[in-house]
């Protein structure tokens, strides 16, 4: 039998600052050792998505008994949660600043069997799921759908601080009670519980330096670092009990990145060999400044009628601050300029380059988000009955500036050698430290506005039972998503025309409209891109000085028609559920029942052309406002059972069917068509669709666990996933305004499967004597596999005879997101008041997009290793050191060949250092 619904243990999220007299009268405690109880049925249904959780035993509190624990003790408290939930399940806590060696609650996940983090100019904004789709990965607040940043389905993890939040449970089989959405799994973060806190108080500081920065100060700010206050507080209020948390968390973290990235592809024959080349080549050294503001408070009451309700509030603000410095090569997919060209069977190793064209630019760009996440869960006992209710808002809103002015260089020779994660430029003709050989080329402006918004509601009722039946529950959820957005952007070429800016014409920009220094190299530590001379930099202030005025940017009709975005999707919910429990085996069956309806809402537009030497030109002639609809109904059974085979050893099993939604993008009404020269090649366009359908999983988990003894375990699990209507994307003939097109839109065509095995071991040596018994281990790792064939373009032309055209290093490296292999592990030491810690984590390559001719840019494989230590000076002060990326590893991919580097960012190491401080 499960007992009262029990708010999980361990609260970390709480701002000290707004009631320091109350917190600081009551008796201060560390955080507490005990594994904290699991979610019961009743918060199951409302918020916390696992019914089968047992309680675990809490000690009797003992008044001025300071309880210090660590990694060790968090570790517990996680393998508590998962040796008594009803499902395949994996539990981290992310609440301690201390105990995980990450920056943030992506980072953390990763530490979980399967999980691998996506990773932009060094920092994880998302996640995916046992090395699967990162789409096919959803993300909740104690079970209330997250709105975005970018106007997709990911959630962008960098703005929810870790510090607020208290445990976080990865769910890898299905469930009646989930919310829908996650093929690979779901990924539940927990608010915290004041009630079920301990009062205290917790100050965090963190100096944060970058030795990578001085290789670039433009625009970085010298100082980093961030601050978190969390402190909780109960009360007794007449017959009931009412608790306070509050949490501040603001981060300044500057940022140095090197990058070198290939840019569009183009089949070619050079020199009789058919190859593909690239467009052009980017260089580029950045220096952001990202700072994140954010606060969480929750107010919690319980009385002894069985009545609980908890209000929880989040809201975020992120201000990224980022100033780019580029080298551009371009012509490169011209074969008449190559010559000396040497190959590896048909990809290109090095050749003698003329008349490029060299752009030299700046980027600044400007982006400001904005989220907000507030909540009510009431829920009331009524003997063997518990009714429930919680309803939640949540809106995220994005704003990003891009300002560019771009100068060039013309007539360039060099000599291009490629080599694996290696790009070299060598010999270039002209000087490119010299102002007198750079001309106004473009000037480019871009606004992009997401606003995303999610409301929703749930109810649900519960009967406890005594005998075989233990509980039954009735549920059902009303969920609105909608989502507008807009990309703006602005060209202007006439700043190339020398009679209407004689200043800018090649040949008589003015030396001091440059910088006296530096003129930047790109041959950085790590950095890909090298270049025998640096470049001359154009002085931001004096240049955008020179450039057209643009109050506002225009919002043509041919914007609107590629670009808009305004989507609306309903669901409606309701799930049956039993648990049930005889002898040694207990478990859960239910099903939910899912139905959405998506209405897109956009243009179409009148659509001209006008034909110049060839080369056509698209207008668009008015708009006429326009509406499609799509819904769909699944039912979504579950089944999940759990098997004891002794005290120590447990078996598991999860049957279910599960839904995945399509990205936002995909599902727009807009379209864009491009112009071009028709002698060359067909007029191309893209589009959303509408009429997509979800992506459709039967799959099975199995599980075997092991726990000796506390702090030793170990797990291996299995899965399968039968997957059908897998998105990709197909190009069909269109014919539009007369006008022939080939235009690529998303389909569900693909069908196949995902299976792999994951195992973890948690092993404490307090075997060894003293002070080697202070070690301990967790490690997972992760092997998957998939059945499903991208149908990758290039990749699979044949000639005549049947033989590949191109003899690309790996034809099918998996969809987009897919991860063969994964791995993690943290080494930690805890004796007295030392601990020291030293993480690893492993991905192998995966697809990191897909790119020009259908063809993917693949990632490679990467180790990243991190270390921290921390010291207890007495129970109040603790002082704290973090090291990350101790490798200096560059994140790097490529295209088709291993040689051709299509992206690649360095970040260099990070140190944090700071105090803690308990009250």
């Amino acid at each position: 039998m499960r007992g009262r619904p029990a708010c999980l243990g361990r609260l970390l999220a709480g701002s000290a600052l707004a009631l320091p007299m109350a917190f600081a009268a009551t008796p201060v405690f560390a955080q507490a050792a005990t594994p904290s109880p699991a979610p019961s049925t009743t918060q199951n249904a409302s918020a916390t998505p696992d019914p089968t959780v047992r309680p675990a035993q809490q000690p009797e509190e003992e008044e001025n008994v300071i309880i210090v624990s660590g990694l060790r003790a968090d570790l517990d408290s996680a393998l508590e949660q998962k040796r008594e939930t009803g499902a395949v399940a994996d539990f981290l806590p992310v609440a301690d600043v201390g105990s995980l060696v990450t920056t943030d609650i992506a980072e953390a996940l990763e530490f979980t069997p399967g999980i691998v983090g996506t990773r932009f100019r060094g920092t994880v904004e998302n996640i995916s799921l046992r090395g699967l789709p990162q789409l096919l990965t959803v993300s909740t607040v104690d079970g209330r759908v997250l709105s975005g940043r970018n106007g997709d389905r990911s959630v962008f993890f960098v703005m929810y601080p870790s510090e607020l939040f208290k445990t976080a449970g990865v769910y890898k089989s299905t469930s009646a009670d989930l919310t829908e959405g996650g093929i690979a799994g779901s990924v539940v973060l927990e608010t915290p519980s004041p009630l079920s806190a301990k009062p205290g108080m917790l100050v965090s500081t963190r100096a944060l330096f970058t030795p990578f920065r001085k290789n670039y100060t433009l625009g970085v700010d010298e100082v980093g670092g961030k601050i978190s206050i969390q402190g909780q507080q109960k009360f007794d209020v007449g017959a009931g009990q009412l608790g306070i948390a509050l949490g501040y968390n603001q981060l300044s973290d500057p940022t140095v990145t090197a990058g070198t990235f290939m840019v569009g592809f183009t089949q070619a024959t050079v020199a009789g060999t058919q190859t593909v080349l690239p467009n052009g080549i980017w260089s580029s050294n950045e220096g952001e400044t990202n700072k994140r503001s954010a606060v969480m408070g929750v107010l919690e009451y319980e009385n002894a009628s069985g009545l609980h309700i908890k209000l929880d509030g989040l809201a975020s603000e992120f201000r990224n601050k980022n100033f780019k410095d580029i080298l551009q090569v371009n012509n490169l997919n011209i074969p008449a300029r190559y010559s000396n060209a040497t190959f590896s069977g048909d990809n290109l190793q090095s050749a003698q380059l003329t008349n490029l064209q060299i752009l030299s630019r700046y980027d600044d760009i400007y982006v400001t988000s904005r989220a907000k996440l507030v909540g009510l869960k009431a829920t009331q006992e009524l003997g063997a009955w518990t009714i429930g209710s919680d309803t939640y808002y949540s809106r995220t809103t994005n704003d990003q500036q891009i300002v560019r002015p771009v100068l060039q260089v013309t007539g360039n020779n060099t000599f291009l050698t490629l080599g694996e994660e290696s790009i070299a430029f060598d010999n270039f003709n002209k000087d490119l430290t010299q102002p007198s050989n750079y001309g106004a080329f473009q000037y480019f402006r871009q606004q992009r506005d997401v606003d995303d918004k999610v409301y929703g509601t749930r109810l649900w009722i519960d009967r406890e039972f005594s005998g075989a039946l233990t509980k039954l529950s009735l549920g059902g959820a009303f969920t609105r998503r909608s989502i507008e957005a807009l990309t703006t952007p602005y060209f202007d070429n006439s700043i190339r025309n020398a009679s209407l800016f004689p200043n800018l014409a090649i040949g008589r920009l003015p030396a001091t409209l440059f910088l006296d220094q530096p003129y930047l190299r790109f041959d950085v530590p790590n950095s890909t891109g090298t270049y025998i001379s640096p470049f001359a930099v154009a002085d931001r202030n004096a240049l955008n000085g020179l450039m057209p005025v643009v109050d506002t940017l225009p919002v043509t009709d041919a914007i609107l028609l590629a670009s808009s975005i305004d989507n609306r999707e309903d669901t409606w919910a309701g799930f049956v559920k039993a648990d049930f429990e005889t002898g040694r085996v207990e478990g859960s069956v239910g099903a939910r029942l899912v139905n959405t309806k998506l209405t897109a809402s956009g243009f179409t537009g009148n659509i001209g052309s006008t034909i110049v030497d060839g080369v056509r030109t698209i207008t668009v002639n008015g708009l006429i406002p326009a509406t499609e609809t799509n819904s769909y109904t699944y039912l979504l059974p579950s089944l999940n059972v759990r098997y004891d085979f002794s005290p120590s050893l447990l078996g598991r099993l999860g049957i279910g069917r599960a839904i995945s939604r399509p990205e936002f993008l995909d599902l727009r009404l807009s379209r864009n068509l491009l112009g071009g020269d028709e002698n060359q090649f067909p007029l191309r366009g893209n589009a959303g669709n509408p009429g997509l359908n979800p992506i459709v999983s039967d799959q099975v988990d199995v599980a075997l666990e092991w726990y000796p003894h506390k702090g030793t375990s170990v797990s291996l699990s299995g899965y399968y996933k039968s997957v059908d209507g897998f998105v990709t994307d197909q190009v069909v003939d269109e014919v539009i305004a007369g006008i022939d097109y080939q235009i690529s839109k998303p389909v569900n065509t693909r069908k196949g499967s995902f299976y792999g095995l994951e195992a973890q071991v948690r092993f404490d040596f307090d075997f060894l004597p003293s002070p080697l018994d202070g070690f301990g281990l967790i490690a997972n790792g992760s092997r998957n596999w998939t059945t499903i064939d991208p149908g990758y373009g290039i990749l699979n032309d044949v000639d005549a005879t049947g033989q590949f055209v191109y003899d690309a290093y790996n034809r099918n490296p998996g969809v987009q997101g897919f991860t063969p292999w994964t791995g993690s592990a943290i080494l930690f030491y805890e004796k007295g008041g030392l601990a020291v810690r030293f993480a690893g984590r492993y991905a192998s390559d995966r697809v990191r997009s897909v790119s020009s001719l259908n063809a993917p840019i693949v990632s490679f494989g990467r180790t990243y290793l991190d270390a921290s230590a921390s010291y207890r000076l007495n129970k109040h002060f603790t002082l704290q050191f973090q090291a990350t990326n101790l490798t200096n590893t560059a994140d790097t991919a490529y295209y088709v060949y291993r040689n051709y580097t299509a992206w690649s960012q360095q970040s260099g190491r990070s140190y944090f250092a700071g105090v803690d401080l308990r009250f």
